[in-house]
């Protein structure tokens, strides 16, 4: 199982949309990340930031 899928399945087992989630998770500089960029993340287009 990649990062991509764990977090997919996680976010779906607590029946959070991508744009709830991406809205909880919160860059360095205290703003969220994008539904665009969990959902790449979700599909291994993108690698997460270290401090994931």
């Amino acid at each position: 199982m990649t990062f991509g899928q764990a977090v997919s399945e996680a976010r779906k087992s607590k029946e959070l949309s991508q744009k709830q989630l991406a809205s909880s998770i919160l860059k360095d500089d205290g703003s969220p990340i994008s539904p665009q960029y969990l959902n790449d993340i979700e599909r291994d287009r993108r690698n997460p930031p270290g401090s994931f």
